[in-house]
């Protein structure tokens, strides 16, 4: 989470818009995944928020565990989407129109991979918004303690070799859909 904070931090900087990190996520609890794609899920959704946040503003990030879940939001204060579009917000090269009025850049792609990326894990993806008020985009993935066996890893071992002992969902299933998986500590 914080990598992708520290990524976007100049860019938002540039704009004036402040950052706010509510992290609740317990210490001891980790994600099961691949790091680069999960990475690649909240530098999409915080340079969302950003991109459509009038200068000025703040983006809200919050972590937290909820049902075995590791849940994070993206609050911002931005143009927001109306809501007969929300529904297909998901669905490749689909801009909403705020974003096209607007004219900002964009080719419809982000939301869609975030979504091919968090399903692949076992996870869930949503968002709610007001127009002209801003938009919360939410995804939760499957959460655990490690265990004895999980930690720590050889000196020297790559993060895809970090494979969990007892996975919580069937072995290789991210494998087979193209994820590196590892235990991630969040």
């Amino acid at each position: 989470l914080q990598a992708a904070v520290d990524m976007l931090s100049a860019v938002a900087l540039e704009r004036a818009i402040t950052f706010v990190v509510l992290d609740n996520w317990p210490a001891q609890m980790s994600i099961i995944g691949d790091r680069e794609r999960v990475e690649q899920v909240l530098s999409n959704l915080l340079s969302n928020a950003v991109k459509f946040s009038p200068d000025g503003r703040m983006v809200i990030i919050r972590s937290d565990q909820v049902d075995g879940q590791w849940r994070v939001e993206i609050e911002d204060q931005g143009i927001g989407i109306p809501a007969a579009e929300i529904p297909s917000l998901f669905q490749r090269f689909y801009r909403a129109s705020t974003a096209v009025e607007n004219q900002i850049q964009g080719t419809g792609l982000g939301l869609y991979v975030c979504k091919a990326i968090v399903e692949g894990h076992q996870g869930a993806i949503g968002l709610v918004s007001q127009e002209g008020e801003g938009t919360t985009v939410w995804f939760t993935l499957p959460a655990r303690v490690p265990t004895a066996t999980d930690t720590p890893w050889p000196e020297g071992t790559s993060e895809d070799a970090r494979l969990p002992a007892e996975p919580a969902h069937p072995t290789g299933l991210l494998e087979s859909a193209g994820f590196n998986e590892s235990l991630i500590p969040t």
